[in-house]
């Protein structure tokens, strides 16, 4: 799924769409909202979606063509949620002071993971219950159902001079920054506590 949020003649809009069946995305459902929304974030039956004046609202989608509202987290403090992610009812972000949030849609608030000034945390990924963080100097990896403890046996210290974010998906992740980006294999996180490094690769241009 696709999600695109818009602003016109003063009405704001999400639209969810499809490329399933077709080589253009097809519009599926849209959601109008009194307020700008900030992130949003999909999984294969939730929708969230960070708002400026409703906090955090969730959704329903397991009827893509008819979303339903089933929470509201109030934002009181006006928390800004980067990079948020969804892996079915858990939602992660990242504060513009380099802290984790994680939470569950059926909540009613958040927990935060603090700041490490050592090694300031740059970006998030969030892929089949596991949340990956790069930072300055490092990767860590840490499960959603326990993640305030590393999965890794030993700190990963990447070789990127200026590291900027990652990707991830089906076994694979990549650290990128500049003109460098650093390959790893996570099938087997779980089992060997490590991330298996494929390979760096070098660039003609900044990624």
């Amino acid at each position: 799924l696709l999600n695109v949020s818009s602003h016109k003649a003063g009405i704001d809009k999400v639209s969810l769409l499809t490329t399933r069946d077709s080589a253009y995305p097809v519009l599926l459902s849209e959601i109008v909202l009194d307020c700008r929304v900030r992130n949003a974030a999909v999984s294969e039956r939730y929708f969230l979606l960070d708002t400026e004046k409703h906090g955090l609202i969730g959704y329903d989608i397991s009827n893509v063509y008819a979303p339903r509202q089933i929470n509201r987290i109030i934002n009181p403090d006006n928390v800004a949620h980067n990079c948020l992610a969804l892996s079915d009812q858990i939602f992660v972000s990242m504060t513009n002071q380099g802290e984790v949030i994680v939470g569950n849609l059926f909540g009613a608030g958040w927990q935060t993971f603090g700041a490490d000034s050592q090694d300031q945390l740059l970006d998030i990924a969030l892929y089949n219950g596991y949340l990956y963080m790069l930072r300055e100097f490092s990767i860590d990896v840490r499960r959603l159902t326990d993640w305030e403890n590393t999965v890794l046996s030993q700190p990963y210290y990447h070789s990127l001079v200026s590291p900027d974010g990652l990707s991830v998906s089906a076994q694979r992740l990549v650290a990128f920054g500049g003109r460098q980006a650093e390959l790893f294999l996570t099938g087997r996180v779980a089992s060997s506590n490590a991330l298996e490094r494929i390979g760096k690769v070098r660039m003609n241009q900044d990624i």
